[in-house]
Order: structure tokens, then sequence, then C-alpha cells
């Protein structure tokens, strides 16, 4: 990872493709925005880390959710929050990235292979298929890195058509595109933060990149389920 966050240091260095969003950080969002938007054009066309999964769905995420677990585990320690609300949004149909079929999705196809992450969330909607990065109402990231971090797994799945994923993922059926987003909780700290005015530079980064932005909408109890995703325009 230090050379990732050499690059930040220095935009003469070229950005890493396929780990520099994990030295993104609150405190050099703004210098690592800068030195990703001097270098798009790499960033678009470079040479990403392709995901080779004979299949992408792992058995167990066809079981149904067990909300005993989830209750037993939710007030410990080291607990996930982030990995048990996707688990809670399989099978879940939202308005605007339609149904919830998979999530926390490898992209690591061996043990040797570094660099590859998990998707949180892994949604159909028509032959749209969307890899969304979920941000929790707590989290204290930057924006930047939400953004970074799903386009590089949407590149390292094959981008646009993404042919060997969709069809070697066993719950997608007849998708032919590939789109991304990221999902924040509506109200939430990393929300707020994307919305300030002088935010604009990176409005712009995610429609270079062709990242939606979308919004959670919480139950009234809290933030354990996602009543709903919606497009939240910028």
């Amino acid at each position: 990872m230090g050379s990732a966050i050499n690059e930040l240091k220095d935009q003469n260095v070229n950005y890493d493709i396929n780990k520099g969003y994990k030295s993104i950080s609150s405190g050099n969002a703004d210098k690592a925005l800068q030195s990703i938007s001097s270098q798009l054009d790499y960033i678009k066309n470079g040479r990403y880390i392709q995901s080779n999964r004979p299949n992408y769905l792992v058995d167990s995420h066809t079981d149904t959710f067990d909300e005993a677990t989830y209750q037993e585990r939710k007030n410990k320690p080291y607990f996930r929050k982030e990995e048990w609300i996707c688990k809670r949004c399989k099978g879940q149909v939202y308005n605007s990235v339609g149904e919830i079929i998979d999530y926390q999705v490898p992209l690591k196809h061996s043990q040797k292979c570094s660099g590859l992450g998990k998707v949180d969330l892994l949604s159909q909607n028509g032959n749209v298929a969307y890899l969304l990065e979920v941000k929790t109402r707590e989290n204290t990231e930057s924006p930047l890195r939400a953004i970074m971090e799903i386009y590089t797994y949407w590149k390292q799945l094959g981008g646009k058509e993404g042919r060997h994923f969709v069809t070697h993922h066993s719950a997608l059926r007849n998708a032919t595109t590939l789109k991304k987003g990221i999902v924040l909780f509506e109200g939430s700290r990393i929300h707020k933060k994307l919305m300030e005015p002088d935010n604009k530079p990176l409005w712009t980064l995610m429609r270079e990149l062709e990242v939606e932005c979308f919004l959670a909408k919480s139950t009234a109890g809290g933030d354990d389920f996602i009543e709903d995703i919606v497009e939240c325009k910028l």
C-alpha cells in the first residue's frame, strides 16, 4: 500500500489503478482528487487486474437471512454492520436499482491474486446490472474513496459490458450492461460532505467516470434495514 500512498503525494507518478483507492482518506482527499483528475485518461484506459472467477455466486449467499444471529452479533465488538445491512437487502426491490440479487460479491479468483476486493451489493434492473458500494451512516471516509473503489471493481470485472462477470454470476439473467454506483445513507456525514457546494470537482469526476449516486432511505427504527434506494441528483 506504501506505493499507492506515494502516488498521492506526487502527481507526476501514475495513480495505482488497482489499489490507489485504498490510500484515499479524508486528510488527503483534495490532493488525491487533483491527482486523479489529472490522470483520467490513464485511469479510464489503463490495464486493470481482471477478475476471472468460474462463478461469482457464493453458495451460502442463497441461504435465508438469519435474524437471530444478526440480533446476537449486532452489539458485539467488531460487528461488521455494513456486511449485515447488505445481507438484509438481498431479495429487496428498490426504485432506482431494481432487485438486489447478491451481496459481498468476491472478485478474487486465487490466493495469489491481490488487489481484488468484494462488491457490497449486486442488483439487476431489466438488462442492467449494478455494482453498488454501500457506506453506513457512521462512515467517516471521503466520498472520493467510495467512488474510486467501485470504479476500480467495475473495471476489474470488465467495465461496461463485463462479459465474463455477467455470464458467470448464476443469479444474473440476461444482463447486457454493467453499471456502478455508491449508496450513501440520506443525511449521513458522507452524504453531506458529497453535497457541499465546493465539491463540484468531485461531481464532475463522477460524471466523467459514470459513477452514479444513490441514497439509502432507512426505516424509522434505525439503519438496520434499507427501506428504499433512490437516485441522488448532484
